[in-house]
């Protein structure tokens, strides 16, 4: 049975060579059949590239959770910010580190990036409908309503024919 992956075999290796004192790093590629350099490396403590951070990502791991913790707060209260503003704060956070600026649609992938966020249109509340809800025209509506269930004994909304007697 071959192990296909290379990533285990590299693992194998390394697991071999601390296990046993007189397999070298040479040899235990060979009998594994991966790069020696690559084991050597892994050995010194390189870690796999699919594990590591991307090089072009401007801004640190910690930086980008401290700005999606920030709108999501913003969000929160209401005030959430547009992918120009997403953008301005990650300028600031480079500007305290002496970074260069994002570029043009970094917000957008950035958003699209991060699975907590996304982005939405925002549009103008109608006013016709902020009047309609008011607590106290709904209230007066729900008296309404109980109003007509114990005038004509209706028990529910569902219940409706067993309770209507039809003569």
């Amino acid at each position: 049975m071959e192990i296909q992956s290379k990533e285990a075999r590299i693992i194998l290796a390394i697991e071999a060579i601390q296990k046993s004192k007189n397999l070298t790093v040479g040899k235990a590629a060979k009998i594994y059949k991966v790069p020696r350099t690559t084991l050597r490396d892994r050995i010194d403590g390189r870690i796999h590239r699919m594990e590591t951070r991307a090089n072009n990502l401007n801004l640190t791991e910690k930086e980008e959770e401290v700005l999606i913790q920030y709108i999501i707060d913003m969000d929160e209260r209401g005030f959430a910010p547009k992918l120009s503003g997403v953008e301005d704060m990650a300028n600031y956070i480079l500007e305290l580190r002496g970074a260069k600026r994002v570029g043009k649609l970094w917000a957008h992938r950035f958003v699209k990036r991060c699975t907590k966020l996304k982005t939405c249109f925002s549009r103008v509340y109608d006013f016709q409908r902020a009047l309609c809800e008011d607590p106290k025209l709904i209230e007066e509506w729900f008296g309404l309503v109980s109003n007509m269930q114990a005038k004509y004994g209706i028990i529910g909304f569902l219940e409706t024919r067993k309770s209507i007697r039809l003569n």
